[in-house]
């Protein structure tokens, strides 16, 4: 219904652009703008003290809202499974989500038995810094738009481990 009712559409991603078409807007009344971003500080590797400690030997880096969209239940499955493989990683979580999803995937850390392994950082301001400090960064979605984090991340130079969800190949 909105599609029909409205003049043009900007979307964040080819995507994005896409799933519009399909829902009935017209080519012609779509157009993408991607969202800009200032990629200096994460091109620029110097260390910084994030007052942060390594338990492991590789520490993965995830960087999002704690929702479904993201997809966080696979993610720790596969550091469940890393663990059991034996190998020393853990998981730094940047990122917030409500109260219900940050319990159930606490709860899922223990189900799995990698509570020790899952760091849960919450919002922190400097995400170029824990890229410089992280050996690769995972990003999980189900469902993405358009991922400034990947962006972010390829500015960086840091590995990145990543579904194709959405605007992620982009």
């Amino acid at each position: 219904f909105v599609n029909s009712q409205v003049d043009g559409v900007i979307a964040v991603s080819y995507a994005v652009r896409d799933t519009c078409i399909a829902e009935g807007l017209h080519p012609d009344r779509c157009f993408v703008a991607h969202n800009g971003l200032d990629l200096e500080r994460f091109m620029d590797r110097r260390p910084i003290d994030l007052g942060f400690v390594r338990r492991a030997e590789h520490m993965l880096l995830a960087v999002g809202r704690l929702d479904w969209q993201k997809d966080y239940p696979t993610m720790l499955r596969c550091v469940s499974e890393l663990v059991k493989r034996g190998l020393d990683v853990e998981l730094v979580v940047l990122g917030e989500g409500s109260k219900e999803n940050t319990e159930l995937l606490t709860g899922l850390c223990s189900e799995l038995n990698i509570r020790t392994r899952v760091r849960w950082m919450g919002w922190q301001p400097d995400v170029a810094g824990w890229m410089h400090a992280a050996d690769v960064l995972v990003h999980s979605a189900a469902d993405e738009a358009h991922p400034l984090v990947l962006i972010e991340v390829l500015a960086s130079g840091l590995p990145v481990v990543a579904t194709a969800a959405g605007g992620s190949p982009e």
